[in-house]
């Protein structure tokens, strides 16, 4: 349990960065990296994409709740509030 939190915390540092300008073909790559993590530890991880969208949408979840953060007024709640 504790390794997989490890792998998921290397694989997501700065992912909000980089992954987003990662092409097709490195994506697959990484995702084969996750796999094989996946045989060696021997328990199911998440995908790089289900890692990315959880760090971006924790990041922007820190930034609209930081009134000092220079992007804070980017985020514009929805009128649900949400």
């Amino acid at each position: 349990m504790e390794a997989d939190s490890t792998i998921e915390s290397v694989l997501s540092s700065c992912i909000h960065i980089w992954f987003g300008n990662c092409n097709a073909f490195e994506r697959k790559a990484l995702q084969r990296v996750v796999r094989t993590a996946e045989k060696i530890m021997g328990t199911p991880l998440s995908s790089i994409q289900d890692i990315f969208s959880k760090r971006c949408l924790s990041r922007t979840i820190s930034i609209t709740k930081d009134f000092s953060h220079p992007h804070h007024g980017l985020f514009a709640l929805l009128p649900s509030g949400k």
